[in-house]
């Protein structure tokens, strides 16, 4: 966090300076200087979307905060989306979106082809 706002993934640089993505396809990100150090990694190497394109180009973020459950995902225009299936083909990825009707529910839902996963 820097004031009032999440970043969120950030990756790190080193113990003390860790690097979050803005605009991944401009490019652009944001370096934030840690007041405390990093925890030591507990050694896993688990792979997890935080980011998904999809076919048509829009775009899905991982949300921050509350969301909806098994819908973690949003997507600009008032869609969400389900992660996407760790036993998933590698070559081709579906992930089922929808409109959120209120704070447990999506309706309208449908599958959407993932062209870029960003893990």
């Amino acid at each position: 966090m820097v004031g009032d706002s999440i970043h969120d993934p950030c990756f790190a640089i080193n113990a003390k300076t860790v690097a979050c993505p803005l605009d991944v396809a401009a490019n652009t990100g944001i370096r934030i200087a840690l007041t405390d150090p990093l925890p030591k990694s507990n050694g896993g190497n688990a792979r997890n979307a935080w980011m998904m394109q999809l076919a048509g180009g829009a775009t899905c973020n991982i949300g921050t905060g509350t969301v909806i459950p098994d819908y973690p995902f949003y997507w600009t225009g008032n869609m969400v989306c389900a992660a996407p299936s760790s036993s998933a083909n590698a070559h081709v990825v579906f992930v089922q979106c929808g409109r959120p009707k209120n704070g447990m529910t999506v309706t309208g839902t449908g599958h959407y082809l993932v062209t870029v996963m960003y893990d």
